[in-house]
């Protein structure tokens, strides 16, 4: 057997492998609603806010449905949904409730690798710890906290049914 005819012959091997193994991923559940393209961009001050993470809630949808995203370095998130173990991109239609949510940046001082706070000894770790929770509490808040729960947030996006997608912008200096 030549050198190509074993190449080919490879490939005749390989080819099937790869069909099952990325073509056995999970099936979308019967109950998984039609998604459509949603973003969603946060500033504050008119700045991207990044790291937010972003719910939207409606009680139209299946309880176990998780719509959400997080935001990037230019404060848009790309919205998907998730039930039981499948994923896709894209929002139900329709009206939902967005609740967004950020935990403060921890302050640079206090950034430490995972190398470095592994060599601490308990009481230095208890200390650090201690010292980093008084730092996150007293970090001024970015979010206000009505937008951090679907019982409190008056924020609203409607889904359209369209394949160029929903694309809203909320500044948080409004909800104040």
């Amino acid at each position: 057997m030549t050198r190509n005819e074993m190449k080919i012959a490879s490939l005749f091997f390989l080819l099937p492998m790869v069909v099952l193994f990325f073509g056995c991923g999970p099936k979308r559940p019967s109950d998984m609603p039609k998604l459509f393209p949603c973003t969603i961009t946060v500033t504050k001050g008119g700045t991207p806010v990044s790291g937010a993470n972003i719910l939207l809630f409606s009680p139209q949808l299946p309880g176990s449905l998780a719509t959400s995203g997080q935001t990037n370095a230019g404060g848009v998130a790309e919205i998907g949904s998730s039930l039981a173990n499948y994923f896709e991109s894209g929002s139900p239609a329709g009206e939902l409730t967005v609740v967004i949510q950020k935990t403060p940046d921890v302050p640079e001082e206090l950034k430490l690798t995972p190398e470095e706070h592994s060599k601490m000894t308990p009481p230095e770790s208890n200390a650090y710890s201690a010292k980093l929770a008084k730092a996150m509490k007293d970090a001024p808040k970015i979010v206000p906290d009505k937008l951090s729960s679907p019982a409190t947030s008056p924020l609203k996006v409607t889904v359209a049914e369209s394949k160029t997608g929903t694309h809203v912008t909320f500044e948080l200096d409004d909800f104040n």
